[in-house]
């Protein structure tokens, strides 16, 4: 048999062993919430290989060791990752950097996933044009707040080359093309719970629609999310999550090379924002999380010129 032959055999015997989807789920310092969410990730059902890699994100309590005693009596690929750097940005990253899967799904330690979520997520991806998905949010408790659940039925597709809208894709339940973000990249460390900007979900589905796939909204892929959050604790993280919109604005502006679309989906946000005298206070919000991001690019180069 001649060498590339032998290699083409090895290559596809790879491509075989590999898992379909790797889940990964980040977490810091919510052990009790996190024994939750894996009890409903044990009951996954799936009729190919999948890998789950647990990220603790420089936590102080007991999720090491929740963690590792799930995988201990996990009876499929699982695998615990340590990620000291702030953010989720940071833990997601550190996730896909070793994952083998060629589609990467996520969801949050506060969410439970139902049975069929992977299942409906390769679904999804069958088709060979979709580079990312967001899937449908139920809120679990309806006492909580309605804040980061997105419960239609009706399915939305964005082609590529689009502006992804705001809110659509929600790190509660997305998932990407692994070729996908081996063009577009991955997850800005700027952005992200613990970083400095929310956002992080729509920023990279925006960059993987700019890389020329198709996307949107699917709602066969289903967590319930038990976030807990009450009014003025969701109102404090909508402030987070207004700031973070106007940071992805002004960076979509500065980088992509799409910045006009991008200014252009901003300015009509900002005037139908400007319309309802109410929204003043979000709009101020979203020009001081723009501004934000515009000072920190610039402390950025600064430090590059200065270890020159």
């Amino acid at each position: 048999m001649s060498v590339n032959a032998e290699a083409m055999r090895s290559g596809a015997r790879e491509a075989e062993e590999r898992p379909v989807v790797s889940l990964i789920i980040c977490t810091k310092n919510r052990g009790q919430q996190l024994r939750a969410c894996l009890d409903r990730v044990a009951r996954l059902k799936a009729p190919f290989r999948w890998e789950l890699i647990l990220v603790d994100n420089g936590s102080t309590d007991d999720t090491a060791q929740v963690m590792r005693e799930f995988l201990s009596r996990f009876p499929g690929e699982g695998r615990y990752l340590h990620e000291s750097r702030p953010g989720n940005g940071a833990g997601r990253n550190a996730a896909i950097r070793v994952s083998r899967g060629g589609i990467l799904a996520f969801t949050d330690d506060d969410c439970y996933v139902e049975e069929d979520f992977l299942v409906e997520i390769a679904k999804v991806f069958s088709d060979p044009r979709v580079g990312y998905l967001t899937g449908r949010i139920m809120l679990f408790d309806p006492t909580d707040y309605r804040i980061t659940v997105n419960e239609s039925p009706q399915p939305r597709r964005i082609s590529a080359g689009r502006v992804v809208p705001h809110g659509l894709v929600q790190g509660a339940n997305m998932a990407f093309r692994r070729s996908a973000l081996e063009q577009a990249g991955l997850f800005d460390e700027d952005f992200g719970a613990g970083a400095r900007f929310a956002g992080e979900d729509w920023e990279l589905a925006l960059r993987v629609s700019f890389a020329g796939w198709d996307g949107g909204y699917f709602p066969g892929p289903t967590v319930w999310h038990h976030h807990g959050r009450k009014e003025p604790e969701a109102r404090k993280l909508d402030r987070f999550y207004t700031i973070g919109e106007g940071a992805v604005y002004a960076k979509g502006v500065i980088s992509h090379r799409r910045r006009l679309k991008m200014l252009g989906y901003w300015l009509k946000r900002l005037g139908g924002d400007l319309l309802k005298r109410r929204s003043m206070h979000r709009v101020r919000l979203v020009t001081w999380g723009a501004l934000q991001y515009v000072l920190l690019r610039i402390r950025h180069c600064q430090r590059t010129e200065t270890a020159r």
